[in-house]
């Protein structure tokens, strides 16, 4: 989770969202595991989580912040078959 309470508050109306949509294996902040939930490296993607047999991986970063782009690289690096989404987060 973030110090940001507005990019908090975000993530958890995402993780709703997513649940409406009976995604598997939801994870918040955790270290990045792939569709076979094996541990692929010990970044932590913001959200990550199963959708239709993909694996998913999501960064939530503030408009100041380009970290994103750089923890997207580290997420395909890890888990090439992965599919990154960046948000950017008032």
């Amino acid at each position: 989770a973030s110090q940001n309470p507005v990019q908090n508050e975000f993530v958890q109306r995402r993780i709703r969202l997513l649940k409406g949509l009976n995604v598997e294996d939801i994870r918040l902040n955790q270290q990045q595991v792939d569709i076979n939930r094996t541990r692929v490296g010990i970044n932590r993607p913001d959200l990550q989580y199963t959708l239709n047999g993909h694996r998913y991986y999501e960064e939530f970063d503030t408009l100041s912040s380009w970290r994103g782009f750089e923890h997207q690289a580290r997420i395909y690096a890890n888990d090439p078959s992965g599919n990154v989404t960046l948000f950017w987060v008032g």
